[in-house]
């Protein structure tokens, strides 16, 4: 596809891939305590899924959806991660020029973590006392 990532800061790249994951572990954690309680989030998750694929830029780009789609994909933490990895490998861009970008990320990252860990350990304790920890 003539993609030249000769320029690209590959370092930073994979920097920006390890805060996205463990951002995105607390999305999942989340998602399990979920899963515990309500036992079927299948039709839920991909809800979910198609929404954060429309609103981060991987399907469309972000300036192409209206005004009020822009706004909301603002709280939707890929579009966050796409646009600073996008930046780091297509133009070489620095932990300087991407700050904002990656305070914003590492600010999801410490809110969902924090928050996954929580709900998990909420729903574990809601199992434990209706019974139905020993269904999964």
């Amino acid at each position: 596809y003539g993609l030249d990532l000769s320029r690209g800061n590959i370092a930073l790249a994979l920097f920006i891939f390890a805060l996205t994951v463990l951002c995105f572990m607390g999305v999942g954690i989340l998602w399990a305590g979920i899963v515990m309680l309500v036992k079927r989030g299948e039709s839920l998750m991909t809800l979910a899924a198609s929404v954060v694929l429309l609103l981060s830029g991987v399907l469309y780009p972000v300036e192409l959806l209206p005004h009020w789609l822009q706004t909301a994909s603002a709280w939707v933490p890929l579009t966050h991660a796409l646009e600073a990895m996008r930046r780091a490998l297509l133009t070489g861009a620095t932990i300087g020029d991407l700050q904002q970008l990656l305070w914003i990320l590492a600010a999801f990252t410490v809110v969902l973590l924090a928050g996954g860990l929580s709900a998990f350990q909420r729903a574990v304790a809601v199992a434990m006392q209706t019974g139905s920890v020993t269904q999964h």
